[in-house]
């Protein structure tokens, strides 16, 4: 179930923007080996994650202490994630995906980004008690814009 996922500078996530992240999460399948040439990411199965607790947290570094620097949620407080579309085992129709919403005031100039173009830190996990997992991690760029704050 685990991957990385690095966001690039691409991928064009600006500070002080309202910026939605999705995610497929993918089952474990260790008979699949990611580093031969051969594999198909298509080969792995989607998770459904309906009804599962999710967190979404951002930090300079994976190993910076709490608290997280955007934190979201799947229950009502903090909020910020939602799961959308329609579960299906077979990749190619499956559309569920975690949808995270990073709002513009999660990386405005009063939050503790405080208007830095940085790489950060992200990790998606399970939090329903007793399945605790990391689900996906990785790089998060954000970039500063030229343009003035409306």
């Amino acid at each position: 179930m685990f991957r990385e996922h690095d966001f690039t500078k691409d991928d064009g996530l600006f500070l002080g923007d309202n910026i939605d992240l999705e995610f497929e999460i993918l089952t474990d399948q260790p008979e699949l080996d990611e580093s031969d040439p051969d594999f198909e990411s298509d080969a792995r199965i989607p998770e459904n994650v309906s009804g599962w607790d999710l967190a979404f947290m951002v930090r300079l570094k994976d190993t910076t202490a709490d608290p997280p620097m955007i934190d979201k949620r799947t229950d009502a407080s903090p909020g910020g994630i939602t799961i959308t579309g329609v579960y299906n085992a077979d990749r190619l129709t499956n559309t569920q995906r975690v949808l995270v919403t990073v709002d513009d005031g999660d990386t405005d100039a009063d939050s503790v980004f405080v208007q830095k173009k940085k790489t950060y830190r992200y990790a998606v996990k399970r939090m329903s008690v007793g399945f605790e997992k990391v689900l996906v991690r990785g790089k998060l760029p954000f970039l500063k814009a030229t343009t003035p704050d409306a």
